[in-house]
């Protein structure tokens, strides 16, 4: 089960508990905050039991479901550290990737930029794109960091498909090809990406006879 991310209409009143308070407003607003706020609550209750599977130590999906949803609320960085690393150690790669940033910023745990990097190529590894683009901006050899370009955008990390596509357009420690600038833009801007499809924009309005 994956918690959901809801942009509530409640607040949270002393002791943690979920409320209402939205003196003077429409009944149909009062109804809506309440249904929310039954959802979050089902929430807290998915992730305390997911929470209490994680802690026997036999299911890594719910120490990540749990980390995640405690990244979100803001609760103990160390023991968000702890459930992804848990996680991540049992093949959960977006655990691996997520936790890396913790590592990098030294929440929960002491700052160590190695861990991260690590962690990252573990992820990146796994097939997580996002980590193969991230671990190719910490990567110092170009050669090495076009290769992890790549395969972060074959895995679907559209920025990592834009850097690309611009390294080939400006000749960015490599010889310019407009080709493959057109080709690795275009699949950043086919998924969705639209700082890509401004760029193919210009790519070819500076080309065009």
């Amino acid at each position: 089960m994956l918690f959901t991310v809801l942009a509530g209409c409640g607040g949270t009143g002393a002791g943690g508990r979920l409320r209402c308070d939205l003196a003077g407003t429409s009944d149909s607003t009062v109804e809506s905050c309440h249904a929310g706020l039954e959802v979050r609550r089902a929430e807290r209750r998915a992730r305390d039991s997911a929470a209490g599977r994680c802690d026997q130590g036999d299911d890594a999906q719910a120490c990540y479901q749990v980390a995640r949803y405690d990244e979100r609320e803001a609760r103990e960085a160390a023991a968000t550290v702890r459930r992804y690393q848990r996680a991540c150690t049992a093949g959960v790669f977006d655990a691996c990737f997520r936790v890396a940033g913790y590592w990098d910023q030294g929440r929960g745990v002491g700052a160590s930029a190695a861990r991260a990097t690590q962690l990252l190529a573990q992820a990146c590894t796994g097939g997580h794109g996002a980590a193969c683009g991230a671990l190719a901006q910490r990567t110092a050899g170009r050669r090495d960091q076009l290769a992890l370009e790549q395969r972060a955008c074959e895995l679907a990390d559209w920025p990592a498909c834009q850097r690309l596509g611009e390294a080939y357009w400006r000749g960015v420690g490599i010889t310019v090809d407009l080709a493959l600038a057109r080709s690795w833009l275009g699949r950043a801007c086919q998924g969705g990406r639209g700082e890509a499809c401004v760029a193919l924009g210009q790519l070819d309005s500076e080309v065009a006879p």
